[in-house]
């Protein structure tokens, strides 16, 4: 299992403010693997990139406050009841998910990052 950085960012739910975080990242040719926004009154924007320092780089040229979390990935088979083979041994370890993505798929794999309270522990019950 990997780490991945996720980073998240709060954005005014106003138009432009998803391009504005788009084209700083293209600035520093960052690729983003998997995104997810929410809009309430204000807009929060979580994401992994392929570039940490790239990312950093880029939300500090915005101004942005943002904020980083470890997250970890692993591959599972793309099938019915992989997930929740995972989800299970978490919560019977009483490890809380409070974030995950889903970052590539192939016809017989899926790879997910996910950000997780206790991530040491997480390692050992699922054995990586």
């Amino acid at each position: 299992m990997k780490k991945a950085t996720e980073f998240s960012i709060n954005l005014p739910d106003i138009p432009g403010a998803l391009n504005d975080v788009c084209v700083a990242l293209s600035k520093y040719d960052v690729n983003i693997q998997s995104i997810a926004g929410v809009a309430t009154k204000d807009c929060t924007l979580a994401m992994i990139t392929d570039d940490d320092l790239g990312t950093r780089k880029a939300f500090d040229e915005l101004g942005a406050e943002y904020f980083e979390n470890e997250t970890l990935t692993m591959e599972l088979p793309d099938q019915s009841g992989a997930l929740s083979n995972v989800t299970r041994v978490l919560t019977d370890a009483e490890v809380n998910i409070s974030a995950i993505y889903i970052l590539n798929r192939s016809d017989d794999v899926t790879k997910i990052a996910f950000r997780v309270d206790n991530p040491e522990l997480a390692r050992q019950v699922l054995n990586l």
